[in-house]
């Protein structure tokens, strides 16, 4: 509550003894992982280290440290200025295979989601604005399900208006592409440029008015 007050420092010390001194290894745990958050939200990057390499050197079992390893981990491959990895993935229906390649010269939105992710489902309206403002040619945008079920998605669909690229990440968040963007938690977008080089992959950059605001720096108005 203080932190979303804008009061950051009124809760640190409480926090750093829970973190040192608390019974509940889990507990203790959390503590770290609602810290090293912060940390990155306010763009703290020697706390953030500080803070994960105590996570995860003290807590390596935790169920904590596997999603912050890929939201929190400051040497992360999924990062701004980062070469984005050489994905393929299939289709949401069809045969046909997305990759890479296929969008050379374009920027790229991958947006990470799934039919049970409400907030997923929120950046829809804002996401056809993207496709409404920007070319084809200009900006791709493939959102990727990470649902169990294929046919989930396809029904979840079939009412809605959503005219960009669908696929289907094969395994949910265990599926390859998951692990090749280190998608710990949806939404999760990133955005790639022309070069192959990711553009951003912070929610902060890449949500609501936002994401749009961040296209416009990147494509023009």
């Amino acid at each position: 509550m203080a932190s979303q007050l804008g009061e950051p420092d009124a809760y640190r010390p409480f926090f750093y003894e829970i973190a040192r001194s608390n019974p509940s290894d889990e507990l203790r745990a959390g503590m770290l992982f609602q810290m090293l958050g912060q940390a990155h939200r306010s763009d703290d990057q020697s706390r953030q280290r500080l803070l994960y390499s105590w996570l995860t050197g003290e807590y390596p079992g935790s169920r904590y440290v596997n999603i912050a390893r890929k939201r929190y981990n400051p040497d992360r491959r999924i990062q701004a200025g980062a070469d984005a990895p050489d994905f393929t993935v299939g289709a949401l229906r069809g045969d046909r295979t997305f990759s890479r390649g296929d969008f050379s010269g374009k920027h790229v939105l991958l947006d990470f989601w799934a039919t049970w992710c409400q907030p997923c489902i929120e950046e829809f309206p804002t996401l056809r604005k993207a496709r409404r403002q920007y070319s084809r040619d200009e900006l791709v945008i493939l959102s990727v399900s990470l649902d169990a079920d294929r046919e989930t998605v396809t029904t979840f669909l079939k009412e809605r208006n959503l005219p960009w690229n669908h696929a289907f990440g094969d395994g949910a968040m265990d599926s390859q592409i998951a692990e090749e963007f280190e998608v710990g938690g949806l939404p999760k977008p990133v955005l790639v440029g022309p070069d192959g080089k990711i553009v951003a992959a912070e929610r902060g950059r890449l949500r609501g008015e936002r994401l749009l605001q961040t296209l416009e720096q990147e494509l023009g108005s």
